[in-house]
């Protein structure tokens, strides 16, 4: 055991573990381990740990990135608190007071499948993508970028979502502030929106599932295609990958 983290309660827990699959031994990705960590139910709470998906000291509803092995990446990484892996120099929240370093990312509810669509030929075309189950409206596919912030438990899919979990159109000042323990800063971030989404509607589903790009050769149709599935109904969609990176 590297890594313990406590929830708020049974259900979102960690889910996926995934490495860079086109990283090589001496590039600053190889043996660099990314986490979906779930909000343990907390985002969709209406207690005092309803903010833990946002806030920058826990690591619930987040997006975590270490480094397992505490012999790779010595120069350019910190000993994690409990000294079992390393936090790379590089993760976005390292120098910023009472934050947790072994964030990447964060603001999400139930990020339980991860996936890379890396482009061997291009090295800036490699992009991770969650899928996470949403609450009561939309499940959500996301790029995940360092340090941003995708709006659980304030936002739900592309729009707000209230105090008491009914969702309702967007701000007119679309910011968050961001939070560290009990404290709201004066620092605040646009938040970054799925770049796919479907509703719990008859035409939809419910739980979103797995989803990867596919460059193989067998079925040149879905080439560039991001599959994915709906757990609850069965459902296999596909996106076109280059309309989710444009969007």
């Amino acid at each position: 055991e590297i890594m313990r983290v406590q929830l708020n309660g049974r259900i979102h827990p960690m889910g996926e573990v995934v490495f860079h699959p086109a990283a090589r031994r001496g590039d600053p990705e190889w043996r660099v381990m990314y986490i979906g960590s779930g909000d343990g139910g907390s985002g969709e709470s209406r207690t005092a740990i309803r903010p833990n998906p946002q806030r920058l000291d826990t690591l619930v509803g987040k997006i975590l990135r270490i480094v397992p092995d505490p012999d790779e990446h010595v120069k350019t990484s910190t000993p994690s608190e409990n000294g079992r892996y390393r936090v790379p120099n590089d993760n976005p929240f390292v120098s910023k007071p009472g934050a947790k370093k072994e964030i990447w990312a964060y603001g999400l509810r139930n990020p339980h499948r991860l996936s890379w669509a890396a482009d061997p030929t291009n090295p800036q075309q490699h992009h991770l993508i969650a899928a996470s189950v949403g609450l009561r409206t939309w499940e959500t596919v996301n790029l995940i970028r360092k340090g941003a912030n995708y709006g659980y438990s304030q936002r739900e899919g592309n729009q707000l979502l209230q105090p008491d979990n009914v969702i309702a159109p967007l701000p007119a000042v679309d910011k968050i502030a961001v939070q560290i323990g009990d404290t709201v800063t004066d620092e605040v971030v646009v938040p970054t929106y799925p770049v796919v989404q479907y509703g719990h509607v008859p035409t939809g589903g419910d739980g979103i599932g797995s989803g990867y790009v596919y460059t193989g050769k067998a079925m040149p149709a879905l080439r560039g295609k991001y599959i994915f599935s709906d757990l609850s109904t069965g459902r296999v969609w596909y996106a076109d990958f280059k309309d989710m990176l444009a969007a």
